[in-house]
């Protein structure tokens, strides 16, 4: 085999389709985590912790979140493009023909 890389459709779909797996499993982790800290807030008003505390998991939240959607995406992506290469793989090996 020669230096470089190898690449085929299949491992391009594979690699996309775990990609949104674990985006998944990101945004229910998320999910399930989310609002731990209301629980304390109640117990916690007379201090600026608790909305330091609230200010700190949403900001999480919200920076998971976007991760995720752009994780998710580009899983996406790379479903399509192996999809593609394998069309075009198919189209070009196609038109050559036996002389």
């Amino acid at each position: 085999m020669a230096d470089g890389y190898v690449v085929d459709s299949a491992t391009l779909r594979k690699a996309g389709d775990g990609i949104v797996a674990v985006t998944d499993e990101l945004h229910h982790d998320i999910s399930a985590w989310a609002g731990d800290q209301q629980g304390a807030t109640g117990a916690n008003q007379g201090f600026s912790s608790a909305q330091a505390v609230a200010d700190c998991e949403a900001g999480w939240e919200q920076a998971l979140s976007v991760l995720g959607a752009d994780l998710a995406a580009a899983g996406d992506t790379l479903s399509l493009n192996a999809s593609n290469y394998a069309t075009t793989e198919q189209h070009i090996v196609g038109r050559f023909r036996p002389i």
